[in-house]
């Protein structure tokens, strides 16, 4: 199975999964049948601890108050697409490092037909709109997923 992400504008817009199937012209063609995937609850702990060496300053006086949003973007089989978006708090006045101590908790049913998190680093602003320091970082979940659905499936504890 593949996964490729789709753009429009240099901004991810939607995923495409594939499956290819190749064999030779002389071998006979048997059908790849997928097991049984019965759905399985599971939640997700998304732990944000610390941005090191931040470089591009938004305010005066090389700082920035920076926070940490998320955004899990997923769909399970035969359920509706789901966003949900998290938040840190604030860390006021800070340099190349910010601390955080946050924890982003996110039920869901395994296997999804697509699950990704996005994250954003901002710089809060109290009169203006927040300014982005860096460009958005998508990160997609779908193989550690699968591989704790593998491991719930088969009796094996995920790490």
């Amino acid at each position: 199975l593949e996964y490729f992400d789709q753009y429009q504008d240099s901004t991810v817009t939607g995923a495409l999964r594939v499956w290819v199937d190749m064999f030779s012209e002389e071998d006979p063609y048997h059908e790849v049948r997928f097991k049984d995937m019965t759905q399985v609850d599971f939640q997700m702990r998304i732990r944000i601890w610390r941005v090191e060496d931040i470089s591009i300053f938004k305010d005066a006086g090389q700082r920035n108050d920076v926070y940490v949003k998320g955004e899990i973007q997923m769909q399970s089989a035969g359920q509706p697409p789901k966003k949900e978006v998290f938040r840190t708090d604030t860390h006021r006045f800070a340099r190349s490092t910010a601390e955080f101590n946050y924890q982003w908790v996110v039920d869901l049913s395994v296997p999804t037909k697509y699950c990704s998190l996005e994250l954003f680093l901002l710089d809060e602003d109290t009169f203006s709109r927040n300014d982005e320091i860096y460009s958005s970082k998508v990160v997609p979940l779908d193989h550690l997923l699968l591989m704790a659905y593998e491991n719930e499936r088969n009796g094996r504890e995920s790490p």
